[in-house]
This record gives C-alpha cells, sequence and structure tokens, in this order.
C-alpha cells in the first residue's frame, strides 16, 4: 500500500484540514462519499488503469483501516442517506484546494495521495469500534458503487458503442453463462 512520505505530508494535510473540520459538523458518512466520489471523478483520468487504481484504493484503506484497529472485515447495509444539493456545494467549496491539490499531482502519486487522505479523514472523524469500522466500510462501497454507476458505467457504454460488445466463444459441451459442460 503506497503511503506519503512525512515531507510530502504538510502540503496534502494543510488542504485536508479544513475539509476534516467542515465534515465534522455534517453528516460524516454522506459527506465522505460526496467528496472522496468528487476526488475520483476529478482527479483520476478515465482510463482503465486508473479506474482500477482509484477502486483499488478504496479497497485497500478499507482493509487497512480494519488491520489497524485489529478489526475483521466487515459487512453491513449501505447507507441511503444523501445530502442535499446546498451542503454538497458548501462540501465541493471547501474541498476545491484539496482537489485541485490531487488534479495537479504527477499521476504515479495520486493512489498514495488519495490512501493517505481517507486514512487521515477516517482516523480523525471515527472512533475504533466495531460498528463505526462497518459504517467505514460501507462508505468505500458506497464511493465504489457510485463512482462506477455514474462514471464507470457510461464509459463502458461508450467503450461498447465504439468497439462492440465482447462476444463469448462458443464451446462444445459448454453452455454459455455457467461455465459448466452439458452433457
Amino acid at each position: 500500500m503506497p503511503y506519503i512520505a512525512r515531507a510530502n505530508r504538510p502540503e496534502i494535510d494543510a488542504k485536508s484540514n479544513p475539509v476534516i473540520s467542515r465534515i465534522a459538523e455534517l453528516p460524516r458518512s454522506e459527506s465522505l462519499i460526496h467528496l472522496i466520489g468528487r476526488i475520483l471523478r476529478d482527479a483520476y483520468p478515465l482510463r482503465y488503469r486508473y479506474i482500477n487504481a482509484g477502486l483499488g484504493v478504496l479497497d485497500a484503506v478499507g482493509r487497512e483501516y480494519c488491520r489497524m484497529m485489529g478489526q475483521a472485515d466487515g459487512k453491513a447495509e449501505p447507507l441511503t442517506t444523501d445530502l442535499t444539493e446546498e451542503v454538497q456545494q458548501q462540501l465541493d467549496e471547501v474541498a476545491s484546494p484539496l482537489v485541485q491539490l490531487f488534479k495537479a499531482a504527477e499521476e504515479t502519486d495520486r493512489d498514495g495521495m488519495l490512501n493517505y487522505t481517507i486514512t487521515r479523514m477516517f482516523l480523525s472523524l471515527y472512533e475504533p469500534t466495531p460498528q463505526e469500522t462497518t459504517e467505514i466500510l460501507c462508505v468505500l462501497e458506497r464511493v465504489a458503487d457510485q463512482y462506477y454507476s455514474e462514471v464507470v458505467g457510461p464509459y463502458e457504454d461508450q467503450k461498447i458503442q465504439e468497439n462492440g460488445v465482447v462476444v463469448p466463444l462458443k464451446l462444445k459441451g459448454h453452455k454459455p453463462g455457467n461455465g459448466k459442460p452439458q452433457g
């Protein structure tokens, strides 16, 4: 898991501190979903290697947080509350310098920066309890789901229009879709 060297943290901290402070005043899970989704949408180019990298960071942050807290992987129902547009706009305003930092960063540094920033937000805003860890995992899962449906899905549709659908190989003795021989 890429970590940010101590020498490189002050710039990220200076831009993320006001964001963490603002999120502490708002519904925290929904705010984090909005913010992390914005960083992914705005700072990660729409290419498969970046899509996979961003989704991989979300997975890694959840696993690392559980490891750091000495807790097993947890799953729970996804969060369903959404922020009002007004709150989203307020969050976007305070987060804009942080998003710009990500956009300006070298592509090779973004994953580590995202990992560091999200981990620091979680450590600042959540208690190390099983319930809160489950909430964190739900936040990360919801960000990944929303990013995929809002950004990656339309990109996939565009690529299907450009290149056609994937056609399965017809294998003798296999029925497409279940991978098991028919006999």
